[in-house]
């Protein structure tokens, strides 16, 4: 089954919530994702991980290693995780140390934090139905539904090119 995630467009910040499980397969496809808004011009992202129910070492990895490009290029990746599950792992392989300052419990800190205070801004809970019809969702809002797809491994897609 592939893994769900939205992305959702918060006062210039990427918002990424992926849902379920986040395995070695949907940590690359997480990865494309950030790549595509790296070109796309997105330099801040924001991983909300409070419906990850599992996250593999290549999930972990492909945070660090999008955190480390992104601040390279002047940007920064923020994590949310009010989730026992992720506290719990990201305390035991320190990465609560690597993360420090951009590591939040919930949107509202995050919202106070760094977008100065505005609790109120566009959380990524809009719909594109509920923006289409001028329903209750924000209007700076922008949500994408993104069903991650069966990656190709890295040596089959490296081969791939060469032909």
């Amino acid at each position: 089954m592939p893994m769900d995630f939205t992305v959702t467009e918060i006062s210039g910040f990427m918002v990424i919530k992926p849902v379920g499980r986040v395995d070695w397969e949907g940590a690359r496809f997480l990865d494309k994702e950030v790549q595509r808004l790296i070109d796309a011009g997105h330099i801040l992202i924001v991983f909300n991980l409070d419906e990850v129910n599992f996250i593999c070492s290549g999930g972990i990895g492909a945070l660090v290693y999008n955190r480390n490009k992104l601040m390279h290029l002047g940007g920064a990746v923020y994590v949310i995780a009010d989730n026992e599950y992720i506290a719990y792992v990201f305390e035991a392989l320190k990465f609560d140390m690597i993360f420090e300052g951009y590591l939040f419990k919930t949107f509202e800190e995050f919202s106070v934090a760094v977008l100065g205070g505005d609790e109120d801004a566009e959380k990524p809970k809009a719909s594109k139905k509920a923006a289409a019809n001028g329903g209750a969702a924000p209007q700076k809002a922008a949500v994408t539904r993104v069903a991650a797809k069966k990656a190709v491994p890295s040596r089959v897609a490296k081969k791939a090119k060469k032909s």
